[in-house]
């Protein structure tokens, strides 16, 4: 039986299991220089979104097959596989350039757990209705970059720790922030782990009301962000 169709066999054996991926991946080490177990390795890496897998499986079938019909079906699947690989990128760069503001409550830890330690991180210390709202969407969305719009803290980051405040925009004796830190922050503070300037994000969405709105616009202006509600 010639080695080729003694191949296929076992191809088609692989695909009949239930990880095809793990399976080819093992017959390609007993046959590392068969075009269409590279093809097929290809195919089935997309299946499992390993697109750069995929493509370089697929480079490898263009090289090896002998023939130029197959060789032709694999730079199909390469400018596939590409195609697949720039939205991909397109979408990670767009929600690189999107920003969350959630603004802070008044209900707070302190409020129902009087013992709760002195500082807490703001994701968990704030326990207003719309901040728990907001961080279940927020919590759809994966990676999504959010930070919250304190009036006492100004924007800080999930993490950033709180201690109890009871302070207010609309009450200037109550010492809320000022807008010329909040614009200070907006500008020069950089937050993340890629350490990204605020006014890096060209997209931002604000959940809060027209106070809180106001002041991420008067924060931001001057900047290429478009604040949008959400």
């Amino acid at each position: 039986m010639p080695n080729w169709n003694r191949i296929n066999k076992y191809i088609e054996k692989a695909w009949k299991k239930d990880n095809p991926y793990k399976h080819l991946k093992e017959l390609r080490e007993s046959f590392p220089n068969d075009g269409h177990l590279a093809f097929n390795l290809g195919k089935a890496a997309m299946e499992e979104g390993k697109l750069d897998k995929a493509f370089s499986y697929f480079k490898e079938a263009e090289e090896q097959y002998p023939k130029s019909e197959f060789k032709k079906k694999a730079r199909n699947k390469i400018k596939e596989v590409s195609n697949l690989l720039e939205k991909e990128s397109n979408i990670k760069k767009s929600s690189d350039d999107v920003l969350y503001i959630v603004s802070c409550t008044k209900t707070k830890i302190w409020d129902e757990e009087p013992d709760a330690p002195r500082f807490v991180p703001a994701k968990d210390a704030y326990r207003g209705s719309s901040f728990s709202s907001a961080k279940k969407k927020l919590g759809n969305k994966g990676d999504a970059k959010w930070v919250v719009l304190s009036a006492r803290y100004g924007f800080i980051e999930p993490e950033h720790p709180i201690s109890n405040y009871d302070v207010k925009f609309g009450d200037l004796n109550s010492g809320p922030v000022s807008e010329t830190t909040l614009k200070q922050q907006a500008r020069n503070q950089k937050r993340f782990e890629e350490n990204k300037p605020l006014s890096d994000f060209h997209e931002i969405y604000v959940l809060g009301n027209k106070v809180y709105k106001r002041k991420t616009k008067d924060a931001f202006e001057g900047t290429d962000a478009t604040i949008m509600e959400w």
